[in-house]
């Protein structure tokens, strides 16, 4: 697809896409966090996977959106 199909995407779609991303990355940084408590390595660390994966979900996420041209 070319440029054309990103301009004619409605506002809402992408406002979603941007929602999917950020919800998808909170799971994440959820889950991280969870599991880096559950095996002990402690708070601060535990916080710092859920970060990183909070960013690195949200951000593959977003890239796929831009391949689909929903954003």
């Amino acid at each position: 697809m070319n440029a054309q199909a990103s301009a004619s995407t409605p506002t809402a779609v992408k406002v979603m896409a941007v929602i999917i991303a950020v919800l998808t990355g909170l799971v994440v940084a959820l889950v991280a966090g969870i599991i880096g408590t559950a095996i002990g390595i402690g708070l601060a660390t535990a916080l710092g996977w859920g970060g990183a994966g909070f960013v690195t979900a949200t951000t593959l996420v977003i890239v796929i959106e831009q391949a689909l041209n929903l954003l």
